[in-house]
């Protein structure tokens, strides 16, 4: 008798949370719904909505908060003999680097 009545205690309590839980009342746990607009407020709202949208469309389409990036000046493309000419001076800089690497003390450290 003595451990009946706990464990019906605890089965009570069980059963009881969700009937407790789902009893949800508007002012108390949460607000009060909005009262529905008129149609003229929907009207007035939505004219609005729509004038917003074509400015933003007029103006480019963009964030008016943040002003564009500024383009990058003309670039001329290399002649055939300037791209020869760096690739040979890389190819000697490579060369060079392959014949004299770097000198490295213990540890790789350098001196």
């Amino acid at each position: 008798m003595k451990n009946l009545i706990p464990v019906v205690g605890v089965a009570v309590a069980l059963l009881a949370f969700p009937a407790v839980a789902q009893n949800d009342v508007p002012g108390e746990a949460r607000a009060k719904p909005s009262t529905p607009h008129t149609k003229e407020e929907r009207r007035a709202a939505r004219s609005k909505r729509q004038a917003t949208g074509k400015e933003v469309t007029r103006q480019g389409n963009r964030n008016l908060d943040v002003e564009p990036p500024a383009k990058p000046g003309s670039v001329t493309p290399a002649t055939a003999e300037e791209r020869a000419a760096a690739r040979k001076q890389r190819k000697q800089q490579g060369t060079e680097a392959a014949r004299n690497p770097p000198a490295v003390g213990p540890a790789g450290t350098s001196p």
